[in-house]
């Protein structure tokens, strides 16, 4: 199932992303850049709640977009590469940005759980 999601990218030059989230819950990121890169991954957390103040997400017809967010409150195993040792995260950390530096011709595969 290929689904879209907020993640907004710093400094973003001659990059492809690739998002895709599978049915048990894990996201798979794939970037891929022509030319050297460092910047930063920022997750998207619910706006209802964070931005507007809204107990849940009311149906209305301005509502924001959100397919995958991230909860600041629980913790996320992120994986980088298929065989990398998981790393605990909280939602809070990926919401704040993850630092993400990529060398010319390289594919990074992370993983979030």
């Amino acid at each position: 199932m290929n689904i879209s999601t907020q993640i907004f990218y710093s400094k973003l030059k001659n990059c492809v992303v690739f998002l895709d989230a599978l049915d048990n819950g894990k996201l798979k990121i794939t970037l891929s850049c022509v030319s050297d890169w460092s910047g930063t991954l920022v997750f998207d957390s619910p706006r209802y709640k964070d931005k507007m103040n809204f107990p849940f997400d009311y149906p209305r017809i301005n509502q924001y977009q959100q397919c995958l967010t991230i909860d600041a409150q629980k913790e996320y195993f992120l994986k980088f590469g298929i065989n990398g040792n998981p790393k605990i995260l909280k939602g809070r950390d990926l919401i704040n940005g993850l630092p993400i530096s990529i060398k010319h011709g390289e594919t990074i595969l992370l993983t979030v759980n």
